[in-house]
């Protein structure tokens, strides 16, 4: 099924009589569901003039305005993105959507976008140059090369040459981009110097981050470069790279050759190291920046690889073909595994059941800059305490994993996470994938329940909300998960799988599977303040729980919160203000298209449930709306709630009532 939220459906429900019966022969469009009960269908979604008179007319990702203030189209987005982002008619990879693709979709999700080689080949003067006699040892020599051997070179193996001369020659034009992005005349370079003295510092959780006090000066200066990060021109960086990169391992896989030769080359240059390894078992520990790491195959141990190391050294590429590999970080690195800090990362994985582990910064992490990882096979594992796993604030996180049985673990702010200025994207095409967000080692207490983390993961974006420090905050980024394929476990704390927070859109689309999904408070689709969290789950039998509070489609302050289920029969376990529910003006939708569903929920404050509005958002319109389209189902809790119904909210007396809409049908 395809598309059209605002076409998909069965059945006109007839006005307000709550436990009504529906009819088999009525029409049937969402919209005349919404008619029925008097809703004009253009004014559900948050107005423009109500969202500018809470946070004004700041900057803000046309994604998310779009979603916020017509929430009814979100299915037609969803389906949009998905196939942006994953093609489902590919016969092979290499018809697959690249991830110079995804970070060209990316770069629109933060409304600066940035599109490279649409017309045109940006690297056609450097894969000229890469053919030339001896181009390697060329742009070695350009770049500061430090005893340069030529006996070593004349070993390596000619599309090694090529490839490596290929990625240095693009990675010099990629550093004056990044360069660029740090412009003096907006951006003084006493603020980058502390900033960046403050990024690698070591990592602080729990109570000793909370009792950390606040430098108002150091906040602002803060504020003020994340705000204005021109992160366009590093992402024109990280696309070069991105294509250099592809580029050489197309060629180095096409070179049957290279599995049985020896070589090694290890290389000190002025814009960091340069290793070229065959395909025996390496080490690769080295104590230093990395510009380029070249592994032909074999099981490896990393300790870096494809992070560059702060604005000093603004690019590092890794590229290992082969082999089941072990990345493992040093405590409290600055960042690693496809991590852009200051500059661009990219990490390439060709093959091989791979496990990576960090603390924090790494695996497809950027932060004013770009990180990418992608890994094409194996079931692989991924380890961290945060900021990871597609993670990025000022700057773009991208993980794609092609395939396997993986496993995903992190406390906080990783999975696909967005901070302000900022996308992230995990794009996970195939097999039955585990995304756990650490709620047992409590790191990171919540403010709505100190027995949970504040997981910020699976689709997440946050804004930093600063009324209760200097009052001047930052809108939250987009942040989007898609898996592909598999029978999928997802688990988390508070905040998660679809959430977004102040201003911050997070979404989940898994487009097939028996899949489950398990939180507590502000997840499977919630927001809170003027945010946009989106749950799409497009097949399967799943089974969706959440333990505390607003969660299943549910928006809290001027935000939507939005859970679409498209087929299988279903079980939810609701919350207190779930599956369609509406708190302090906002608009919950949830909508189960098909299948024989079960809904266990407490006896209010759910199914198509609005709460009542005071202040200045008792003049706003609030929604909570709740369908089911299809199928014998079956509800315990809410006495009201039947199979074949209709049933409202009971108005409360203290409500402007015509603002309130709180209705669910189901079919």
């Amino acid at each position: 099924m395809t598309g059209a939220l605002l076409r998909v459906f069965t059945g006109l429900l007839m006005a307000s009589t709550t436990g009504a019966t529906l009819r088999a022969d009525e029409p049937s469009t969402i919209e005349s569901l919404l008619r029925s009960v008097e809703i004009e269908p253009r004014d559900v979604g948050i107005h423009t003039a109500d969202l500018a008179l809470f946070v004004g007319s700041r900057p803000r990702s046309e994604f998310v305005h779009l979603l916020m203030t017509e929430p009814l189209r979100a299915d037609d987005v969803g389906y949009v993105l998905a196939d942006l982002l994953h093609n489902p008619n590919a016969k092979n990879p290499s018809e697959q959507k690249t991830p110079a693709d995804l970070l060209g979709a990316m770069s629109r999700f933060n409304t600066r976008a940035v599109r490279r080689g649409l017309v045109g080949d940006p690297l056609e003067k450097h894969k000229a140059a890469a053919k030339e006699k001896r181009a390697l040892e060329t742009v070695l020599t350009q770049i500061g090369g430090k005893s340069l051997s030529r006996s070593k070179l004349d070993k390596l193996p000619a599309s090694v040459q090529e490839s490596a001369a290929l990625l240095l020659l693009t990675a010099i034009d990629a550093a004056k981009w990044v360069e660029r992005s740090r412009d003096p005349r907006r951006l003084p370079r006493a603020y980058w110097k502390q900033i960046e003295k403050t990024a690698a510092e070591p990592l602080k959780t729990g109570k000793e981050a909370d009792e950390e006090e606040p430098d108002p000066d150091h906040e602002l200066q803060l504020k003020y470069l994340v705000e204005n990060f021109q992160s366009q021109k590093v992402m024109v960086a990280a696309q070069d790279l991105t294509l250099a990169t592809m580029a050489a391992v197309k060629s180095l896989r096409a070179d049957a050759t290279l599995a049985d030769a020896k070589f090694y080359l290890r290389m000190r240059t002025d814009m960091g190291m340069v290793v070229i390894a065959d395909g025996a078992n390496h080490k690769h520990r080295y104590g230093a920046p990395l510009l380029l790491l070249l592994d032909i195959g074999g099981d490896d141990e990393y300790a870096a690889a494809g992070a560059n190391a702060g604005s000093r050294y603004p690019v590092s590429i890794a590229i290992d073909l082969a082999g089941n590999d072990t990345y493992k970080a040093e405590p409290n690195q600055l960042g690693s595994f496809g991590a852009g800090t200051f500059g661009v990362g990219i990490l390439w994985d060709e093959a091989g059941n791979d496990t990576y582990e960090a603390d924090r910064r790494s695996q497809g992490a950027g932060e004013f800059g770009v990180g990418v990882l992608v890994d094409n096979a194996g079931d692989d594992v991924y380890k961290s305490i945060e900021t990871s796993q597609a993670s990025a604030t000022a700057g773009y996180g991208l993980l794609i994993d092609g395939g396997g049985k993986d496993r995903y673990e992190a406390h906080q702010a990783s999975q696909a996470f967005a901070g302000p200025n900022a996308a992230a994207l995990l794009v996970d095409r195939g097999g039955d994938d585990v995304y756990i967000a650490n709620d047992e080692d409590i790191l990171y207490p919540s403010a709505q329940s100190d027995k949970h983390n504040t997981s910020m993961c699976q689709g997440a974006a946050d804004g930093w909300r600063a009324d209760y420090k200097d009052g001047i905050s930052l809108n939250g980024g987009m942040a989007v998960l898609l898996d592909v394929a598999g029978d999928d476990k997802y688990t988390c704390g508070v905040f998660g799988q679809g959430v977004g927070y102040w201003y911050g859109a997070g979404l989940l689309i898994d487009l097939a599977g028996k899949d489950s999904y398990l939180g507590q408070w502000y997840v499977q689709g919630a927001s809170a303040h003027f945010a946009a969290g989106l749950l799409f789950d497009r097949d399967g039998d799943d089974q969706y729980t959440a333990y505390m509070n607003m969660s299943q489609g549910a928006g809290h302050d001027i935000g939507i919160g939005v859970l679409i289920d498209d087929a299988g029969n279903d079980t939810y376990h609701g919350s207190s203000l779930g599956l369609g529910a509406s708190n302090a003006a906002g608009v919950g939708l949830f909508i189960d298209k098909a299948g024989d569903d079960k809904y266990q929920t407490p006896a209010g404050g759910c199914l198509g449930w609005v709460n009542a509005n005071r202040g200045y958002r008792s003049l706003f319109r609030s929604y909570g709306l709740f369908f089911d389209l299809g199928g014998t189902d079956t509800y315990s809790g809410r006495s009201d709630a039947a199979d074949t119904s209709r049933w409202t909210t009971p108005p409360d007396p203290k409500a402007r009532v015509p603002y309130m809409f709180g209705y669910a049908f189901d079919r």
